[in-house]
């Protein structure tokens, strides 16, 4: 218990972060912290083992068959997924146990990554793999659209900007 209590930063000496608003009272000490922080740091360290355990796995997946790895589209998910989560779940020094706003947004990249590949996974029972297929016919063909769309709208307001910043703009009322 000492090790783990050495690793854990001390919450007297912690300033209050804005990722931990809803954990300080008015006296500004955080509330509840040392559980709390017991909580994090444990379950963070058990994300981190996780991961990095799925990262071996993924890099002896490549070693064994590169050929068929590179071409699984799930591998581009799962590879991001689990780096990312690391970085999410670590703590940083001086840090008061919650993630930081960029840590956070990391974060909702890695859940809807999670979801993505879970999508992906249910692709494989008989019950779900003809929506999960539906699913994905209907997304492919909506980035088709939705990449000429960006296309169209970058070149109206490129002309656009042109248009009204040009010799033309220069009129005055």
């Amino acid at each position: 218990m000492k090790n783990i209590q050495s690793a854990i930063p001390d919450s007297s000496h912690v300033l209050p972060c804005s990722s931990c608003k809803f954990f300080i009272n008015n006296s500004f000490s955080i509330v509840g912290s040392y559980p709390r922080i017991i909580f994090t740091f444990v379950l963070s360290t058990f994300v981190i083992i996780l991961a990095i355990v799925h990262l071996v796995i993924e890099f002896f997946q490549i070693l064994y068959s590169t050929s068929e790895y590179l071409t699984d589209y799930q591998n581009y998910i799962q590879v991001p997924l689990f780096l990312l989560s690391i970085v999410f779940v670590f703590i940083f020094p001086n840090q008061c146990g919650c993630p930081k706003d960029w840590q956070w947004q990391i974060g909702i990249f890695v859940v809807f990554l999670g979801w993505l590949n879970l999508i992906f996974f249910a692709s494989k029972f008989p019950s779900t793999g003809v929506y999960v297929l539906v699913f994905r016919q209907i997304s492919f063909t909506f980035f088709k659209l939705a990449t000429f769309s960006i296309i169209l709208v970058a070149a109206f307001s490129l002309v656009l900007f042109m248009m009204f910043s040009g010799p033309f703009a220069k009129v005055s009322y």
